[in-house]
């Protein structure tokens, strides 16, 4: 492959949180952003039509922040964002108006002193699928989950426990798909989201994968189901 930095010319300390691919006929028009501290913004995709190698800026961000996730929106869906501590809040996109390139967002989530650790929206799936650190997982209908405004505290979609440890990801699933469970350590495992269980809000959910006391599940990925017949073929 080729080196990011050949691409990009990064600031010291800078990572990349998100990559995307925009399609010229896409039916999306926004960005939208969420960042550690709970911040969101919404800008229209045309704020982006031409990026130059030493990049624009996308949002401002105090000292204390950092850019979480971004994902393409329609205008009209529902944004799910979910904390360490283990809740999430679900509102509808229109709540957030469109704003400039340079504007550092609005509250979309309270953490609480907890962190946000992803977003995502209904149109990626009918449940919300809630893996923690220490490899307990479990999906849960997104019905269940109340819509309101922007800049609440959530409610409860896992119970933290000392024993699952906090929660890692949130991902909107409709159960046909495989997930992809990777720990801080290099262990990986693919299992089909349907062996995952369908659970009500308020519990802990059921163990995915087995860690040891010093690993911690670091990342999680949806990947579509294989074909076993064309896998056979290839």
């Amino acid at each position: 492959g080729i080196p990011v930095v050949n691409l990009l010319n990064l600031d010291k300390g800078e990572t990349i949180s998100s990559m995307i691919s925009v399609d010229d006929a896409s039916e999306f028009q926004y960005f939208f952003f969420v960042t550690k501290n709970g911040l969101v913004k919404r800008v229209h995709i045309d704020e982006f039509e031409s990026i130059r190698q030493t990049g624009k800026i996308a949002i401002s961000l105090n000292n204390y922040d950092e850019l979480v996730a971004v994902r393409l929106t329609s205008g009209d869906e529902e944004i799910i964002i979910a904390g360490s501590n283990g809740k999430a809040v679900r509102f509808n996109e229109d709540n957030i108006r469109v704003m400039g390139r340079n504007a550092a967002g609005v509250i979309g989530f309270k953490t609480d002193g907890s962190r946000v650790i992803g977003m995502t929206t209904d149109r990626f799936g009918d449940y919300l699928l809630a893996v923690t650190e220490k490899g307990y997982g479990k999906k849960t209908e997104i019905s269940e989950y109340r819509l309101t405004n922007r800049g609440v505290k959530g409610v409860k979609t896992i119970n933290i426990t000392e024993k699952n440890g906090e929660l890692v990801s949130l991902k909107a699933v409709n159960g046909d798909e495989e997930l992809l469970i990777i720990t801080d350590h290099g262990q990986v495992i693919r299992i089909p989201v349907d062996d995952i269980g369908t659970y009500g809000r308020n519990t802990q959910g059921v163990r995915c994968i087995t860690v040891d006391d010093d690993t911690a599940v670091s990342s999680v990925v949806v990947v579509p189901k294989d074909d076993e017949e064309e896998l056979e073929h290839d």
